[in-house]
């Protein structure tokens, strides 16, 4: 699938690692560093070498965290607002493809399924994302969405 999704993205000049970060800022707004870290599970290292190569082909801008300068806040361009929602769709696409094979329920029951490794994995990591421990359910977007420690033990009935 990254495969797929690295032959999609590479029409608009981005990578998978860049498509992700675009992701997390997308869904957040304007993030921190620190958040893209958090909502990738990457180290902080690999985040700030993919942000310094957006940065240098002009797909993001980072300042200074008005409430404490040694934080940044990254801010997608106009030319990454330009070709996100291209972006988007074609990572869309793929998912979809990806899924086709699958009915409704089994489509389902799969994500919740991931949803609970991704979650058990994290939780054993000692990263069980707290704000995320409110969105116990089907929120799921493709994003690092997780599940509440009480639905990840839930039984799940497989169709």
């Amino acid at each position: 699938m990254a495969s797929l999704l690295q032959d999609r993205l590479k029409t608009l000049g981005i990578a998978p690692a860049q498509f992700a970060v675009m992701l997390a800022i997308d869904q957040t707004g304007s993030p921190l560093q620190k958040d893209i870290v958090e909502a990738l599970d990457q180290e902080q290292a690999t985040v700030a070498n993919t942000l310094a190569r957006m940065e240098r082909d002009g797909l993001v801008v980072r300042s200074p965290y008005e409430k404490d300068a040694r934080v940044q806040k990254v801010s997608l361009t106009p030319r990454a607002k330009e070709i996100w929602s291209e972006a988007l769709e074609k990572a869309t696409e793929l998912n979809e493809l990806a899924l086709s094979a699958l009915t409704r329920e089994e489509r389902d029951s799969f994500i919740l399924l991931m949803q609970k490794v991704i979650y058990k994995l994290r939780a054993e990591n000692g990263k069980p994302p707290q704000e995320w421990e409110e969105r116990c359910g089907r929120n799921f977007s493709g994003c690092p969405e997780m599940l509440a420690r009480e639905c990840a033990e839930t039984e799940v009935e497989i169709a």
